[in-house]
């Protein structure tokens, strides 16, 4: 099967242990290096090191949503650049390291809601305006009590972003700057219901 493009593994209860070893899961993706789209929504994963996926250097669509992991750390993709569609949405995630997302230069969806996020130093550190090409960014039903940082630094003044939706429903988000959204002109699509506003 080194022809395969498309894995979809979701709904099983698969068995993560016997991938646990680094040789076995290297071998698991290894004979599938074209690879573009895999989605193991809701197969009890836990621990995102097991996957092995920086072998994988056409992979565009990733969707592990409805599992059980708890953290999203740096170098788990750092070969990955062409990811494009990243699903982690109704985990446990309540760790995400700052450079977690360094290597996602072609990130053009990212869902990260339901989890246990918050404005922890970790995750207010995140800086979502180095995702040039990110049209649709999905954070809701989290902890949240400010809005995703985009426009930290003097460089980014004028800079015009790509997102066209953005879903921040159901958090704790207090209050929103005058000319947050100054720099969003493609925007069309903007839910803050369910906030503290």
């Amino acid at each position: 099967m080194k022809n395969l493009k498309n894995l979809d593994l979701s709904h099983n209860s698969l068995d993560w242990s016997i991938f646990s070893g680094q040789n076995k899961t290297k071998r698991l993706f290894r004979d599938h290096p074209l690879l573009n789209t895999i989605k193991l929504s809701n197969t009890s994963l836990k621990d995102m090191k097991c996957l092995g996926l920086n072998n994988l250097d056409y992979l565009i669509f990733l969707d592990l949503s409805y599992n059980l992991i708890e953290s999203f750390e740096k170098d788990l993709f750092k070969l990955n650049f062409s990811i494009e569609n990243l699903d982690l949405s109704n985990n446990l995630i309540k760790f995400i390291q700052p450079s977690s997302f360094n290597y996602f230069s072609y990130l053009k969806y990212l869902n990260m809601g339901g989890n246990f996020l918050n404005d922890t130093e970790q995750f207010s550190n995140i800086y979502f305006g180095n995702f040039h090409l990110l049209t649709d960014l999905e954070i809701s039903h989290s902890k949240l009590t400010q809005l995703p940082l985009f426009n930290s630094y003097t460089f980014d003044i004028g800079k015009e972003f790509e997102l066209l939706y953005m879903f921040l429903d159901h958090n704790f988000i207090e209050s929103i700057s005058a000319i947050y959204f100054d720099n969003f002109i493609k925007l069309t699509d903007l839910d803050l219901s369910y906030n503290r506003i």
